[in-house]
C-alpha cells in the first residue's frame, strides 16, 4: 500500500486492524510516532504507533528502525512502559551510524552480521511481520519528504528487511513519505517514484 505523505502514516493502523493473527510491526521512520494525542483520542501521524500498541490485541511488539534518538529521549517517560515490557524497541539512526563506522577489512561481513543479529534479537523467527516504511527515514539526497529526515540509505533499509524476512513471513507492507504539493516538482517526484519501485521490487521476492 502507498499512503501519500507522512501526514497520513496513521492510515497504517487501518491495514493493521485487518490482521487477525499475532504479528510483529517493523517501522522505518525518523520519528517514533508515539506521542499522546493532543486532542482527545484523535488518531494522527504523530501518535498512531502508540494507538496500535494500546488497542491492537494481535500486536506482539513494535520495532522502530532509523528513529532519531533525540526524539525518543524526549518521550522517554511515555515510552518506558512499552520498552520495559518488551512491547517496543528502537534502533536509532545514531546506533546505525556507529555500527556502520568501519574502515577495516571485513566490514561487509560485519555489516551482514549486524543486520542478522538485529533481526534475531528484536524479531526472532517464525513470526508474521508487517513492515511500514516512512521515507523520511532516508537521507534527503535520496528522496524529499515534507518532514525532517534521517540519513539511512536504501541498501541499509533493504538489508534490514531481507534479514528480518529471511526467517519470518510477510503479513503486509505500506510506504508513505511522498513529497508535499509544494515540493512536487519533477525531480522530487521522479526520485520518490524511484524509491517506491526499489521497494516494490524487493517485496516481490517475499510475495511469490
Amino acid at each position: 500500500h502507498y499512503i501519500d505523505s507522512g501526514n497520513y502514516h496513521y492510515v497504517s493502523s487501518i491495514w493493521l486492524d485487518k490482521i487477525t493473527e499475532p504479528f510483529t510491526l517493523v517501522v522505518f521512520d525518523n520519528h517514533p510516532d508515539m506521542q499522546p494525542p493532543a486532542f482527545g483520542d484523535i488518531l494522527s501521524c504523530g501518535g498512531w504507533i502508540k494507538n496500535v500498541l494500546d488497542n491492537n490485541g494481535y500486536l506482539e511488539k513494535v520495532l522502530i528502525i532509523g528513529v532519531n534518538r533525540k526524539l525518543t529521549d524526549e518521550l522517554e517517560d511515555e515510552l518506558k512502559m512499552y520498552t520495559e515490557s518488551g512491547k517496543a524497541a528502537f534502533i536509532t539512526r545514531q546506533e546505525i551510524a556507529d555500527m556502520l563506522d568501519c574502515s577495516a577489512d571485513g566490514c561487509e561481513e560485519l555489516y551482514t552480521d549486524m543486520y542478522a543479529d538485529a533481526a534475531d534479537k528484536y524479531v526472532g523467527e517464525g513470526h508474521k511481520v508487517y513492515i511500514s516504511l516512512d521515507k523520511d527515514v532516508l537521507d534527503e539526497r535520496i528522496v524529499s519528504t515534507n518532514w525532517d529526515q534521517g540519513d539511512m540509505r536504501l541498501n541499509e533499509v533493504s538489508s534490514y528487511i531481507n534479514a528480518i524476512l529471511k526467517n519470518n513471513e510477510l503479513a503486509g507492507m505500506d510506504v508513505c513519505g511522498e513529497p508535499s504539493l509544494g515540493q512536487a516538482h519533477d525531480d522530487a517526484v521522479i526520485r520518490s517514484n524511484g524509491v517506491n519501485r526499489y521497494f516494490s521490487n524487493i517485496m516481490k521476492n517475499f510475495l511469490l
